[in-house]
């Protein structure tokens, strides 16, 4: 039900900007802050665990235009989407302080320098307190490699032979 709301939603979004002559220039991002799991890893839902079927969202850009179509592979951070939607916008054409200008210049570029490096997954868990909050875990994403700490354990995964993260391959990288 949730996906179909999602379609429907979307749907008139790009109707709208259809039928107001604005959809050539708009920049248009649909993304997740999260995955569900199904059973995977004896996981249900999404309230522990930093494996793939929790990470592995869609992130879904159309830039004014239709330009730069394609599939991009590599792992990304959801802190990649403001500089990617400030690399889209002419700073030149905003009335901006020329400090806001130099900040936001170098965010626009900060997307590039992403490219080759790591991604880093957080997860909070609360102990049923909202205001009590304690790491549940981190994860760490490079290279075809990922490394999970959390309150179950440490684990690497090869990513490359096993994408379905079940094999601990820690004790052949130490």
């Amino acid at each position: 039900a949730q996906i179909r709301t999602l379609d429907l939603q979307l749907m008139i979004l790009i109707q709208t900007l259809s039928r107001r002559s604005q959809l050539e220039n708009a920049l248009i991002v649909i993304t997740s802050d999260h995955g569900d799991y199904l059973g995977e890893h004896d996981l249900i839902s999404h309230g522990e665990g930093l494996y793939k079927e929790l990470l592995d969202v869609p992130l879904i850009i159309r830039r004014p235009g239709g330009k730069g179509a394609g599939i991009e592979r590599r792992p990304m951070s959801m802190v990649e989407i403001p500089a990617i939607v400030l690399s889209e916008i002419p700073l030149d054409r905003l009335e901006l302080e020329p400090d806001h200008r130099a900040h936001m210049e170098r965010l626009a570029r900060r997307h590039q320098d992403w490219e080759d490096g790591f991604v880093v997954s957080e997860l909070y868990l609360s102990d049923n307190n909202p205001d009590a909050l304690h790491s549940g875990g981190i994860a760490i994403q490079r290279d075809g490699f990922k490394f999970i700490a959390s309150h179950r354990g440490e684990v690497l995964f090869d990513l490359e032979s096993d994408p379905r993260e079940l094999i601990d391959v820690r004790h052949r990288h130490r």
